[in-house]
């Protein structure tokens, strides 16, 4: 790759991050992060979780073309949006410690380093409780789904937009469903 394209790529990333310059313009070098950040660069990655997605509302309705069935294009992939209830872990907890719905045994996660054992259970929260929704209810459900909203920290999901075609359900239907779910997790 000639030198004069690879420094006009480097300089596009370099575009999108803050940096300090000194007196004459030049980033300021730090053996940290290769330049010197902005005190906003350095709190924005702080929680970049909450930089990424900031801004980002919840929706009710997606735009036809997010739809893999309702644009006729050959090569059409939108990016995957899912339709369900936002949550926090605490909801989650909760609704674990109420039902008493934890599978896996205590002795397993023993075994683990504490940062696995943190995540392990988080997960192992989330699929319990869609399986007893899926039980109570009769309707699939995903749970693994980390929603694209700074303000929960995952999702029941119903369906998405590459198979509501097949799992979406009339609004008088999902209007109930989706009582009995914020009835049962008491959100």
């Amino acid at each position: 790759m000639p030198k004069s394209e690879w420094s006009s790529r480097t300089d596009d990333v370099m575009d999108c991050v803050e940096m300090e310059l000194d007196a004459d313009g030049n980033r300021i070098p730090d053996p940290e992060t290769i330049f010197r950040l902005t005190s906003r660069q350095y709190e924005e990655r702080k929680d970049p979780r909450a930089y990424y997605l900031k801004g980002r509302e919840p929706t009710e309705e997606l735009d036809d073309f997010l739809f893999t069935h309702r644009v006729q294009l050959p090569h059409h992939k939108p990016p995957k949006f899912y339709f369900g209830l936002g949550l926090s872990m605490e909801d989650i907890l909760a609704y674990v410690a109420r039902h008493d719905i934890m599978p896996t045994p205590e002795d397993f996660y023993s075994r683990l380093k504490p940062h696995e054992r943190h995540e392990l259970v988080l997960l192992d929260a989330k699929r319990a409780v869609a399986q007893h929704l899926i039980e109570k209810t009769g309707v699939y459900m995903h749970a693994e789904i980390t929603p694209l909203d700074a303000t929960h920290d995952c999702m029941i999901a119903l369906y998405d937009n590459y198979d509501w075609y097949c799992q979406e359900t009339s609004d008088a239907d999902e209007a109930v469903l989706f009582a009995m779910l914020q009835a049962e997790l008491h959100v």
